[in-house]
């Protein structure tokens, strides 16, 4: 009966953390710019943007919380310094390296874009890779 009642608990935990994900509204950067010329950005989950064009920022989903953030960011010529952190186990010990990683694009007024990681596996090594994307508008 206990074990009944223990696994119930974490179902009902589980999907009730599962219903709070869902998208972390960060807000418009720079309020000056007209709404129509500003471009939409999503930073998705286990990514941390740390620097905005050279700008100290802390854009990131909470784990709880959200698996995306979003926030309206200037057109032109933008780059971000983005952090995540890889785990890796050997022999029964997991170790964990932030790895920060520079990408920039030039943004179109308007329009809508995601940084992401794409995942490249390749036998037993992943490859990495952090992008900037266009994607449709919202």
């Amino acid at each position: 009966m206990k074990t009944k009642i223990a696994l119930w608990a974490m179902a009902a935990s589980i999907m009730l953390m599962s219903a709070c994900v869902g998208v972390e509204h960060l807000g418009v950067l720079d309020e000056s710019i007209p709404e129509e010329q500003q471009c939409f950005l999503e930073v998705r989950n286990n990514m941390r943007v740390v620097l905005f064009n050279n700008q100290p920022v802390d854009w990131y989903p909470s784990a709880l919380t959200s698996d995306k953030v979003t926030i309206y960011v200037p057109p032109g010529d933008n780059t971000f310094v983005v952090t995540y952190v890889i785990s890796n186990t050997w022999g029964g010990m997991t170790t964990y390296t932030t790895i920060s990683k520079t990408v920039g694009m030039n943004f179109v007024p308007g329009h809508s874009y995601r940084i992401y990681m794409q995942k490249i596996w390749l036998l037993l090594v992943t490859i990495r890779n952090v992008k900037i994307k266009e994607v449709p508008a919202k």
